[in-house]
């Protein structure tokens, strides 16, 4: 024998109730389930999410302020200005004048002061005051990865040399991008804030002059 199994078509009345039936339902109950302010609290229990300048962004302690200006005195800084050379580079890509209140904004950035920076804080640090220099971002590339130094510092992966402590490295959160290496003109590593301070304090006692530079410009102490 062979067994069948057919299906009565249903007629239009009854689809069309059963569409509009649980609309009508939901209508109907829904002030009971769900109070009219549920939606503005969720969207205001969810605000926008910060920017990552934003996230590390903070202001420095009273005793931050003072242990920066012990590290890096005021009376130090005052007339002092910084030269940045690109690597090989006898002509400077640009100067600036030292000011304690550069050093204080890019410190805004840490979660901690100045004399709790590592190697690698201390670089990133020095990347981001020194960025104020606009005129030492890459000039052979098309395309950088930031503007101004940011942009020179990382130039990508393909130009950027990878060194043993590479992965150590604290990115610039601005621009998720890597820092420089700074070196004095003897090529020494320039590596913690102390060092920074004496190189400073030896280039105010005894000016130098490079290659180029105006009889003004030589009687500016300068690093």
């Amino acid at each position: 024998n062979l067994l069948t199994m057919t299906m009565k078509t249903p007629s239009w009345q009854l689809i069309a109730l059963s569409i509009i039936l649980p609309y009508l339902l939901g209508w109907l109950l829904s002030p009971q389930l769900i109070s009219e302010d549920y939606f503005s609290r969720q969207i205001k229990a969810d605000p926008p999410s910060a920017t990552p300048t934003e996230n590390h962004q903070r202001s420095l302690s009273p005793d931050c302020k003072k242990r920066l200006a012990k590290e890096l005195p005021p009376a130090l800084l005052q007339g002092l200005s910084l030269s940045l050379h690109h690597s090989g580079d006898v002509t400077p890509c640009g100067t600036m004048m030292a000011e304690l209140s550069m050093f204080e904004e890019a410190l805004q950035t840490f979660d901690t002061c100045v004399n709790s920076l590592d190697k690698f804080d201390f670089e990133s640090w020095l990347t981001r005051v020194l960025n104020n220099v606009s005129t030492c971002g890459p000039t052979d590339l098309r395309k950088p990865l930031a503007p101004g130094l940011f942009g020179f510092c990382d130039r990508g992966e393909d130009k950027t040399p990878i060194l043993f402590d590479h992965d150590r490295l604290v990115r610039i959160p601005s621009t998720n991008t890597l820092p420089c290496h700074f070196h004095t003109r003897e090529g020494v590593r320039i590596t913690n804030v102390k060092q920074f301070r004496d190189l400073l304090t030896t280039s105010k006692a005894a000016p130098t002059c490079s290659p180029g530079d105006t009889d003004e410009m030589c009687r500016t102490p300068s690093l």
